[in-house]
């Protein structure tokens, strides 16, 4: 078994309890540091293997290793709750083969969303994606036989503010 325990100051840590660095957090310890008791808490991470790991180079590689897999399956996670993945298995290999496409393409899809508008620097999941750039963003109106697309004030900030980091590296791409 590898532990691995890493310091945090109290201002690092959140209340919120979807927070992953606070859940790795010992629930006396958040308390304690939340309150401004403690400058300071650890949190404390752990992984089981059946390789024989002696040098700190094959701990680090394991522990890398590790990492690695479980931001794959947090992308399958997010995939099912966020982009349809939770509609397999079918009885039929080409409905599989198309659900399990969309939904690699929405995971890119938002991905690169995230990339073009500045809503933070963290990886959000697809639901929260859509709720933050694709529900509230606008409104399908018809007047007079006229079709409108109304978009909200927040939204045409946040296409503006994305269009100008288009267009301020545009010429990164041009070379």
């Amino acid at each position: 078994m590898i532990a691995r325990r890493v310091r945090y100051d109290a201002a690092e840590l959140s209340a919120d309890p979807r927070s992953r660095r606070s859940r790795t957090v010992g629930k006396d310890q958040l308390a304690l540091a939340l309150e401004g008791l403690e400058d300071q808490a650890y949190a404390y991470s752990f992984f089981v293997t059946n390789e024989e790991l002696d040098l700190d180079e094959e701990i680090a590689a394991a522990e890398w290793e590790f990492r690695r897999r479980t931001r794959i399956e947090e992308l399958f996670r997010d995939t099912a709750h966020g982009a349809g993945l939770n509609h397999l298995p079918s009885g039929s290999h080409a409905v599989n083969g198309m659900w399990t496409w969309g939904a690699l393409l929405a995971y890119n899809l938002t991905a690169w969303l995230q990339m073009l508008a500045p809503i933070g620097t963290a990886r959000r999941r697809i639901a929260t994606v859509r709720r933050l750039l694709i529900h509230r963003a606008a409104r399908w109106t018809v007047t007079a036989r006229r079709h409108e697309l109304r978009f909200t004030a927040a939204a045409r900030a946040l296409i503006a503010n994305t269009l100008a980091r288009i267009r301020a590296h545009r010429h990164l791409s041009a070379a």
